[in-house]
């Protein structure tokens, strides 16, 4: 399913899961996100300022020029197998995500952002 310019900031997206879902231009700004799954989706130019993951799940998924400056990733969340090309992680935090076999590409991990240690 393809989803395009739609607005989710400020909501709550909880117990969603999407396969090969295409989001494009999308804005997740403040949004939380609590037992979400994404699995072999693609992101394309959306916003995560400001956004909360908890016992999320973002597997083999695919961004590009996404904005996650000031993200917060929680417990029990997972980004693995992913690819990021020119996202921006400034500020953005991990809280005991487990992260592993993430590729970046011209990515700007500014201020002391430590998402994927």
């Amino acid at each position: 399913m393809k989803h395009t310019e739609i607005d989710y900031s400020y909501k709550s997206i909880i117990d969603k899961t999407h396969t090969n879902d295409i989001f494009q231009k999308c804005n997740f700004t403040e949004s939380e996100f609590l037992k979400a799954h994404f699995v072999s989706c693609r992101f394309i130019g959306c916003e995560f300022i400001g956004a909360t993951f908890q016992a999320t799940i973002l597997y083999d998924c695919t961004f590009k020029n996404c904005d996650f400056e000031e993200l917060h990733v929680g417990a029990d969340s997972s980004i693995a197998k992913c690819k990021f090309t020119g996202c921006e992680f400034e500020g953005a935090r991990n809280y005991g995500c487990e992260v592993f076999n993430n590729e970046f590409t011209d990515c700007d991990f500014s201020d002391g952002c430590n998402v994927f240690e």
